[in-house]
């Protein structure tokens, strides 16, 4: 019961595409902090958490304020 070769060194792994990250421009950031002036504290908090810590927004969202 002895294998006498390795069936995986003929296959050929999957290629892998590399996408760019999306990120904001400074512009972008000052534009979204300006409209964020109008809005409740919660979400001013949010936001400001998502562009300082770069955190994705669920794990934002599953903070508790006693955090």
């Amino acid at each position: 019961m002895l294998v006498l070769f390795n069936a995986a060194s003929k296959a050929t792994p999957p290629k892998i595409e590399r996408k760019e990250a999306e990120t904001f421009q400074p512009e972008e950031v000052q534009k979204i902090r300006d409209c964020l002036e109008t809005e409740p504290l919660k979400w001013k908090t949010m936001v400001h958490l998502l562009l300082i810590t770069g955190c994705r927004r669920g794990e934002i969202m599953g903070l508790k304020w006693e955090d």
